[in-house]
């Protein structure tokens, strides 16, 4: 397999701290909990695409509710499609934090089967969190 003949799908993601010192998460079909946010539509800044698709999944326009968000960059990984076909990801990645608990009021968009927290501790060892998602928290750090 030729790396430089996979597609490339460009996503911006969104790290979320929640005032207990958790991540927040999306669940999708498969059981895997991936960052909230996704593909970047054309004519879209990945910020915008980040805005849209957090609104699309969590169910809430959850900015009011957030400190100042921050770019934090690009990760580029390989990975692979629910039919396991691969692909290269790249992911602009964003963060902020919530400044309340408004995870009651969140609610799984139409991808989305949960959304999920974990302690920010536990992300690199938990077996539920995608590759790509501990690589864009650890680039967080």
């Amino acid at each position: 397999m030729n790396p430089n003949s996979l597609p490339i799908r460009s996503a911006s993601k969104l790290i979320l701290a929640t005032p207990d010192a958790g991540i927040l998460f999306t669940r999708g079909q498969s059981g895997r909990w991936n960052l909230p946010g996704g593909g970047i539509e054309p004519g879209e800044t990945a910020l915008d695409a980040m805005h849209r698709e957090t609104i699309e999944e969590l169910g809430l326009d959850i900015f009011p509710y957030c400190g100042p968000v921050r770019a934090l960059g690009r990760i580029v990984g390989l990975v692979t499609d629910k039919f396991n076909n691969p692909f290269i990801a790249e992911w602009y990645v964003h963060s902020a934090n919530l400044k309340h608990d408004i995870t009651p009021w969140l609610r799984p968009g139409d991808d989305v089967e949960g959304i999920e927290t974990a302690p920010i501790l536990r992300i690199p060892a938990h077996p539920r969190v995608t590759r790509m998602s501990k690589i864009a928290v650890a680039h967080a750090r």
